[in-house]
């Protein structure tokens, strides 16, 4: 996961459809909230951000998402990943991020803000090959080795 993955282009789409129905399977088997193609071993620049609710799943597919204004304010939470069951880190994201990304042939544009930001850049990030939990997680095992 550590690959920046690459954008997604017209001849992908036969390609794109498979990853997104095994991506769906792999959030709806762990509960998860967000999934990056390369936690199901492709080097392609998608995203699933949403959750199962009481109404059925509410999912967002997001293709070669992008980041635009950023919020000044960020804050720290706890976060994990679905790559590394068990694991939490504490973590720094910005509050609210504007967003586009391909949502089927058009380009959509979004704000969003507080759990569904944070849930965005954490899937955003493994597409540039950064898991900032599992980074946290190394940060902690060193220091735990070197003081024992």
């Amino acid at each position: 996961m550590k690959v920046v993955c690459r954008k997604v282009t017209p001849d992908d789409d036969r390609e794109v459809a498979d990853l997104v129905n095994a991506m769906f399977q792999v959030m709806l088997d762990n509960n998860g909230i967000g999934l990056a193609a390369p936690q199901v071993g492709s080097d392609l620049r998608v995203i699933i951000v949403g959750r199962a609710s009481d109404n059925g799943n509410t999912f967002q597919v997001m293709v070669n998402p992008r980041i635009g204004k950023v919020s000044e304010q960020s804050c720290f939470a706890d976060e994990g990943c679905l790559s590394y069951p068990g694991v939490t880190a504490w973590v720094k994201r910005r509050k609210r991020v504007r967003v586009s990304y391909a949502d089927g042939s058009q380009r959509a544009k979004r704000s969003l803000a507080g759990h569904e930001a944070r849930v965005f850049q954490h899937e955003f990030d493994h597409l540039n090959g950064i898991c900032r939990v599992a980074d946290a997680w190394q940060r902690e095992l060193t220091e735990a080795s070197l003081s024992a």
